[in-house]
């Protein structure tokens, strides 16, 4: 049990050092492999779990209470 627990230890660390690598070639170099994984992870968190296939695009137009509120202008 104690192999384990310390397994976990060391994988979290290392998760831990490459995300704080990652964060700092975002910094310094944004062109990089590193910087583009960071970005990745960060800014769009369900693309690469492939949840954003089901992305709905707003639709252009007034919304309902902008709607509203100008019908009661017109009367």
């Amino acid at each position: 049990m104690e192999g384990m627990t310390y397994n976990s230890l060391i994988a979290f660390t290392v998760c831990l050092g490459l995300f704080g690598y990652c964060a700092i070639q975002e910094e310094v170099n944004p062109d990089s492999k590193w910087a583009g994984i960071f970005r990745g992870l960060t800014r769009e968190p369900l693309k690469w779990l492939g949840a954003d296939k089901l992305e709905t695009k707003p639709r252009p137009g007034l919304s309902a209470h902008q709607r509203y509120s100008m019908r009661s202008l017109e009367v």
